[in-house]
């Protein structure tokens, strides 16, 4: 194993690059992958029964001893070799890649002459690992059945099992965790390919779609005569903040201080998130990447490309970034991600010195975290971009009792209520202070959420509006030029409408568009079950794919859900959302997410 690693660390650093962190992550991640291609081989050989030292059973566990071999070693130098070409560790998704392509046979003899160093490599490993086998591990003495050899057997039983988690928490390791190294291009370094291979086994990947321009959809580039404004920036993600909360009767009660600020910002009002979770809502707000797949982006197999983010190409601008987010570190794969986004510092649970202030749920209650927040933010250097991603309005809705007794109302009221006015009045007093700050009046401050809060409703009762529409506002404390854009936007355009907001001047990849350009096209992109569905206009376009491509399906009105068999969308429009789900698929698999 420490060959093959030596291999690829030759062929893709520098010593330079030799570093104590991505080392000791790097045996967290041999270790399961040891337990996947050897778990097999272990319990055969630990077997405490006599018939063990039998001919046939030496034979048998041999050859799995050799097959695990040979799939470390074929992995392995497989990826040291295609690393070149796909920027990552091969995940399992390479096999829908090679069964959908004739490349590999066509290519097949070529391929091993063009790489037989690596052939040749290959076999003398294998070689060494069998010669290895015969002169230590077959060594074995005679096992009689006992009490010792059975509780040697549970041993090593349990220490597979800790081996193939790498973990003794409630969650196994993910390849996301690989991004807990200081410097995110160790990542892949620190990573093996058995394990990413394993690890996705059977996961459904995406298949790459006939060529098209992905540039077409995904470069920007703002031409203008101005010039760059670099601002702070602070992105509240507040959690379940339903736009249907800032419309209705009572939203005054409910978050008066949030209304107020909207109505002196920018306000977005035909906003939707592009997905029903939390771990979709972070690649989407800050990477303009939504997750238009069965899984999220954060745990899917593609969640090691190279992709371009908010705090990464500002970071380019000499920002310091930063996320909060108060629950454990490690949640939702918030911290890796925000590693790969180009983010220099996470904040979490861990960071909060006062444990006191958890609220036994999920993590540091916002009025603590924002206060928490507000403190860090001062001791940034300017300019800065840092989100904040609450917590507190997440069921159970868990306030402790002097907090109940100031905001929760009613009975017969959803009980998110109480924590939207607790939220509410968190940031309220934020702001009190946060005015106070040197950094304030040269900050824009950006309110979006993550998703919509789940409802009493029935699915087949929930509008599209309550089940996708969420709020987003910018306000500028320096220039209040407040203002309604009913375009419709999702959370991928907020990344491109910032830098529009900043007159950036660098071209940049996204999958979403400014909702400052009034020619960009207008719609928000989700993936339902095993549909795509696009709101545009006043429709909900529906995609299934087949084998020729996307096909519109069916088209229903947004607000109503009544079917419409003609929706007045021509041919042209139909045509561009085929194209930007290929574009979508293409940049994904191909790992082509920056310019």
């Amino acid at each position: 194993m420490s060959v093959l690693k030596a291999l690829f660390f030759i062929k893709y650093y520098h010593f330079s690059d030799l570093s104590s962190d991505w080392m000791l992550l790097s045996l967290k991640f041999t270790l399961p992958a040891m337990a996947y291609v050897f778990g097999l081989f272990t319990i055969f050989y630990f077997l405490p029964f006599s018939f063990t030292q039998k001919a046939w059973f030496k034979s048998i566990t041999f050859v799995l001893y050799l097959l695990g071999v040979v799939v470390w070693v074929a992995v392995e130098v497989f990826d040291a070799e295609y690393f070149a070409y796909n920027s990552k560790r091969v995940t399992y998704a390479f096999l829908g890649y090679v069964r959908s392509s004739d490349e590999f046979l066509n290519q097949g003899v070529q391929l091993i002459f063009s790489h037989c160093f690596s052939v040749v490599f290959s076999f003398v490993l294998v070689g060494c690992s069998v010669a290895f086998y015969k002169k230590i591990i077959a060594f074995k003495k005679p096992v009689e059945r006992s009490i010792t050899s059975s509780i040697g057997f549970l041993f090593a039983l349990s220490l597979l099992f800790l081996a193939a988690r790498s973990s003794v928490g409630l969650k196994p390791i993910k390849i996301m965790d690989a991004y807990q190294v200081h410097n995110q291009q160790h990542a892949s370094l620190a990573l093996n390919s058995t394990f990413t291979f394993f690890r996705t086994f059977g996961k459904q990947g995406l298949k790459q779609k006939p060529q098209v321009n992905d540039k077409q959809f995904f470069k920007h580039q703002y031409k203008n005569n101005k010039k760059f404004e670099p601002k702070n920036i602070v992105i509240f993600i507040l959690e379940s903040f339903s736009y249907d909360y800032f419309i209705q009767d009572s939203a005054l009660s409910l978050m008066p201080f949030l209304n107020s600020i909207k109505k002196q910002s920018i306000d977005f009002t035909s906003t939707y998130a592009n997905g029903r979770r939390s771990m979709d809502a972070m690649p989407s707000v800050l990477a303009s990447l939504p997750s238009l797949m069965p899984g999220a982006y954060i745990s899917s197999q593609y969640n090691l490309n190279q992709i371009s983010a908010l705090p990464k190409v500002l970071s380019d601008k000499g920002y310091e970034t930063a996320f909060f987010h108060g629950a454990k570190n490690g949640s939702m794969g918030f911290e890796s991600f925000s590693r790969a986004a180009g983010i220099n510092k996470y904040l979490g649970l861990n960071q909060c010195k006062n444990k006191t202030h958890y609220d036994g749920f999920w993590g540091v209650y916002d009025h603590h975290f924002l206060e928490f927040f507000n403190q860090e933010l001062s001791k940034f250097q300017v300019p800065f971009c840092a989100s904040f991603f609450s917590l507190s309005s997440h069921h159970p809705y868990a306030l402790n009792d002097s907090l109940n007794q100031i905001f929760e109302k009613p009975s017969d009221e959803l009980q998110i209520y109480k924590t939207l006015r607790y939220v509410d009045d968190a940031l309220a007093q934020f702001f009190k202070k946060a005015a106070t700050q040197h950094w304030f009046e040269n900050t824009v401050f950006v309110f979006t959420a993550d998703h919509c809060a789940p409802t009493n409703m029935k699915v087949s009762e929930v509008p599209a509006q309550f089940e996708y529409k969420i709020p987003f506002f910018i306000y500028d404390p320096s220039n209040l030029q407040p203002g309604q854009i009913d375009r419709i936007t999702s959370q991928a355009d907020i990344m491109p409408t910032l830098l529009d907001y900043l007159n950036f001047d660098v071209p940049f990849f996204a999958f979403g568009s400014s909702a400052l350009d009034t020619n960009a096209m207008a719609f928000s992109a989700h993936f339902r079950s095993d549909y795509y569905v696009f709101f545009y206009k006043q429709y909900k376009l529906y995609f299934k794919e087949n084998e020729q491509g996307f096909v519109l399906d069916f088209a229903l009105d947004i607000l109503s859900d009544q079917k419409n068999e003609s929706p007045n969308v021509s041919a042209r429009e139909v045509l561009f959302f085929q194209d930007y789900l290929s574009a979508y698929r293409n940049a994904i698999v191909l790992n082509n997410q920056t310019l």
